[in-house]
């Protein structure tokens, strides 16, 4: 290249646009540097405002689930074993086969349901947490999209407080233990009639004579 051309407007003009693109480059760079520094401050103040969502929280939220049920529980079985206890009395079975079975029956319907209650607390205790998860989630994803920290760190604030407000709405549980006592007026009229075979037949089997 001639030396009268390095200073024709052509090569000027390349030298400035070059220099420009440079200019340009740097300042993105710092522009996004800036930005992921705003999303880390902002990432950190999220993190900070939903530190209190631990493994306690959540246990805590287990353990008043199985406080509201587990007493209905409780009051509903001590009843049944009442209603129970009643029911063979009148029927004259207390110490009857009947009995066994139908008290082994409600032992066992009031371990299974305790189970249940336990298992449904666990699972409402992961539900909440996979929720807060995804609220948590969406706040980072807003952040990342946004690189606001100042807005990113106000929402997550808000958003903790008001989850952690949340109180869980909870159904009496129904009547987990109806008709335990059913069957017992079938069994004590099959008792009273084997009792009146044995009253009147029994005799027979030991060579004694009805009515002598």
């Amino acid at each position: 290249m001639c030396i009268e051309n390095l200073f024709s407007p052509k090569v000027q003009t390349d030298k400035s646009v070059s220099r420009q693109q440079q200019a340009d480059a740097a300042r993105a760079r710092a522009d996004e540097e800036a930005r992921q520094g705003r999303i880390r401050e902002g990432t950190s103040a999220i993190d900070q405002a939903f530190a209190g969502f631990n493994d306690d929280f959540y246990k805590g939220r287990a353990d008043a689930y199985q406080a509201y049920y587990e007493p209905q529980l409780q009051d509903q079985f001590d009843k049944a074993r009442s209603n129970l206890l009643f029911a063979l009395t009148r029927a004259g079975l207390v110490n009857s086969s009947v009995a066994a079975d139908k008290q082994a029956d409600l032992t066992k319907g009031f371990e299974d349901q305790r189970s249940q209650i336990i298992s449904r607390a666990l699972a409402s205790a992961n539900d909440q947490r996979a929720r807060i998860a995804g609220q948590k989630s969406s706040l980072v994803g807003q952040l990342n999209a946004t690189g606001d920290s100042t807005q990113a760190a106000q929402a997550a604030l808000a958003t903790s407080k008001q989850l952690a407000g949340e109180q869980p709405e909870y159904s009496p549980l129904g009547d987990i233990f109806a008709g335990v006592a059913a069957g017992i007026g079938n069994a004590a009229a099959a008792k009273g009639r084997e009792d009146t075979y044995n009253a009147y037949f029994g005799r027979a089997n030991t060579g004694r004579i009805v009515g002598g």
